[in-house]
């Protein structure tokens, strides 16, 4: 049945919590998907009293919203520090800097976790340990799954940000 199930998962992932002055409710399910691709923020403080409450959808993977659910609170609120304001601009630059870290190589072994693909040989679901004979590699040698699975994220992400440019969505 390819991405979808012969069945909806009907299983409800939900959390509630207030602010300064409101309560919240949050509550997700995968329904009809093979796999959950869907992440969301509720933070009620993230700069000065400012809260996040955000739905990051999966069209780009999993990983490419997980990987925003973990990271745009706290660099939205780097950006609203550094320049001391907190406005539309600043969260477009916010969001422009979640595209910016997901074409970073420094990224791309936490995207290949986040996406399910990693593999490091031993089954195992964290990298390997600095210093480990995975982790080093050694000379010459083929790349590992995970190196695999991170260029494919990579070629993933890329191809998906320039068509979104392409079709005028991203400036």
């Amino acid at each position: 049945m390819g991405a979808y199930m012969s069945a909806p998962n009907k299983e409800k992932v939900s959390e509630d919590g207030s602010g300064p002055s409101y309560s919240y409710g949050a509550s997700s399910m995968q329904g009809w998907r093979t796999g959950m691709e869907d992440a969301h923020v509720a933070k009620t403080d993230v700069a000065g009293g400012i809260g996040m409450f955000a739905v990051f959808d999966g069209h780009g993977g999993k990983e490419v919203a997980n990987f925003c659910a973990k990271y745009m609170p706290s660099e939205f609120a780097a950006l609203a520090k550094k320049t001391h304001s907190i406005n539309d601009q600043t969260l477009r630059d916010a969001f422009h800097k979640m595209d910016s870290m997901l074409r970073e190589e420094k990224y791309a072994e936490e995207l290949a976790i986040l996406s399910g693909k990693y593999d490091d040989g031993n089954s195992s679901p964290s990298p390997p340990a600095a210093g480990s004979p995975t982790a080093s590699g050694g000379p010459l040698r083929a790349p590992s799954s995970k190196e695999r699975a991170a260029q494919m994220v990579r070629t993933s992400l890329n191809a998906s940000l320039d068509d979104a440019k392409r079709k005028g969505k991203l400036t």
